[in-house]
């Protein structure tokens, strides 16, 4: 797995809530984080629901999300270890 590939596709978002059915009310409050699919399109085990579902809403599985930028931290503290033995 190429974490940091991974890491680099996601795009993270500032957003409100709307009211949506009786799933969201509006609360003016100002959040951060990713649209459900698409971040299932990068990682699909970190979003468990079904697009544009009638009764529910897509939510975020922040553990694996979590796995996935912890490797992708590993990627690039290994790549840093090679640039500073190669500067040396």
């Amino acid at each position: 797995m190429n974490a940091l590939a991974s890491i680099n596709q996601l795009r993270p978002v500032t957003y409100t809530y709307t009211n949506y059915k009786n799933l969201f009310k509006a609360d003016g409050v100002t959040r951060q984080g990713f649209i459900a699919h698409e971040l299932a399109a990068v990682i699909p085990s970190a979003v468990e629901g079904e697009k544009d579902a009638e009764d529910q809403i897509q939510s975020l599985r922040l553990d694996a999300l979590c796995s996935v930028m912890v490797k992708a931290i590993q990627e690039l503290s290994a790549k840093v270890t090679a640039l500073e033995a190669a500067n040396g």
